[in-house]
């Protein structure tokens, strides 16, 4: 099979697993749009109403935070149990192994940019009119996405080993979710503190997108390519690892 070949079936694999989600539910894609504003919402009225936590512009704030950490996560955790999940698929064809967790993401980005993009619509019609630093959002984009594939490529490669792992992903994305600004502003913190926070790439990308949606304001674009060039590093590492242990995940796999 050649490239051409393996990016038809990525394709059509992204097209039959969105199929199925939509077949498998009554309000099928709309799940998408609802299932972000349920947090959203519950965000709200816990943080902003209850705790009074609010930072400027909440509810922009808040939307920007749930949609790209919920998609960051979701890649994390399905390429990471991509393999696992796969085992059957591996004992009967012979594919590039790196096609499941590959197709994991994809399928999480086209879920993730659909609502994305009816958010930033609403944001225009709302006063959030795009200016030039908007040709820095795609960058971010990429930037999250790669972030996400290299954490997913990297466990992926040891989920198989260690079934446990899953729990230990579920407990560390809740954790960095906390650490990542998605209900607060970074402007609360000491800052001294707030050197250390923006350590955390996620943290980073998110106050990224929110300068460039919320504020027409162009994000460290050194930084972002630093952190695509590096995801990609760590993703050609993972993929190197996947290979070296396909035959051994076909014997361990049940």
């Amino acid at each position: 099979m050649t490239p051409g070949h393996y990016w038809r079936l990525v394709a059509y694999r992204i097209y039959a697993d969105l199929r199925t989600e939509r077949q498998r539910t009554f309000l099928g894609i709309a799940w998408w749009f609802i299932d972000p504003i349920i947090f959203v919402a519950v965000y709200y009225v816990v943080f902003d109403i209850l705790m009074r936590t609010r930072a400027p512009e909440f509810i922009a704030f808040l939307s920007i935070g749930v949609l790209m950490y919920r998609w960051f996560g979701v890649c994390v955790q399905s390429s990471a149990n991509s393999i696992a999940g796969a085992a059957s698929l591996m004992r009967t064809l012979r594919l590039p192994i790196t096609l499941f967790p590959t197709i994991a993401v994809l399928t999480n980005t086209v879920r993730f940019l659909v609502p994305f993009s009816a958010f930033l619509v609403g944001a225009w019609i709302y006063g959030y009119h795009p200016g030039t630093s908007y040709a820095a959002l795609p960058l971010v984009l990429v930037a999250m996405l790669s972030l996400g594939s290299a954490l997913g490529f990297v466990l992926a490669v040891f989920m198989p080993f260690v079934p446990d792992l899953e729990k230990v992903i579920e407990f560390g994305l809740r954790a960095l979710m906390f650490m990542s600004g998605i209900f607060y502003s970074v402007d609360r913190l000491a800052p001294e503190v707030q050197e250390l926070f923006f350590l955390n790439p996620v943290a980073f990308l998110l106050d990224a997108a929110r300068k460039i949606i919320l504020h027409d304001q162009v994000p460290d674009l050194g930084r972002l390519a630093l952190i695509i060039l590096l995801s990609g590093l760590v993703v050609s590492v993972g993929a190197l690892l996947l290979r070296r242990f396909r035959g051994t995940y076909v014997k361990v796999l049940p």
